[in-house]
């Protein structure tokens, strides 16, 4: 997981590091500036904010358009391009989407909303059995509890967030969504059973669909 920011103490190093990684067949995220995103070919994802993927395409065009730019051009397996409130555009080889978020940080102080996103992204994809067959449903889940550990982490007043709480509150906001989200595919519902264990609740089988659920339903 790299954080290069272009101060110049990875200038020997990047891509050194992606050659490396992919021999030793380990993931690589990435989030960093416009000035320095080229030198990441290859890396697994790549995440940058808008006003750098708008520099990178040295265009100021659809958004969508900057944000295929960058995929096309990186060729990472997954593009990440965060808008702020607006949430994020990303793409998936062929797949292109923008996820917004409900949940909402209504505090002025913002710093360190970034680097907090990213590594609840990346924490919630390498939950996955394998990142090889890394689908929309898994990306969707992975940006959404990037958002939550963003949001915690500045509604928080100590240094560091509960993992639990995160999970919870992943847990409650994942449960939001509408009947789409009632199926998902089995590496997906695996990261989020593994998600509602890790935050303290038991996933169980039913015998039916019920609007009332009581134990004699178990």
């Amino acid at each position: 997981v790299v954080s290069d920011y272009g101060k110049g103490y990875l200038n020997k190093q990047r891509v050194r590091l992606i050659e490396l990684a992919q021999q030793a067949g380990v993931p690589v995220f990435v989030d960093c500036k416009a000035a320095v995103l080229d030198q990441y070919d290859g890396a697994t994802g790549i995440k940058i904010n808008m006003p750098n993927a708008v520099a990178f395409a040295q265009s100021s065009r659809d958004k969508a358009v900057v944000v295929d730019y960058a995929h096309r051009n990186m060729q990472p397996a997954v593009t990440v391009v965060t808008c702020g409130a607006d949430g994020a555009r990303w793409c998936l080889e062929d797949h292109r989407e923008h996820s917004r978020f409900e949940l909402a940080h209504h505090g002025g102080n913002a710093v360190g909303a970034g680097d907090a996103f990213f590594a609840g992204f990346v924490t919630w994809l390498l939950m996955a059995p394998s990142l090889s067959g890394m689908t929309p449903a898994l990306v969707r889940d992975a940006l959404l509890f990037g958002h939550v550990v963003a949001v915690e982490k500045l509604r928080t007043v100590v240094p560091s967030l509960s993992p639990a709480k995160a999970l919870a509150t992943f847990c409650r906001e994942r449960a939001r969504d509408s009947v789409k989200n009632k199926i998902m595919p089995a590496a997906a519902f695996a990261a989020f059973a593994r998600a509602c264990r890790a935050a303290g609740d038991a996933v169980v089988f039913t015998n039916g669909c019920f609007d009332v659920f009581h134990a004699g339903h178990l």
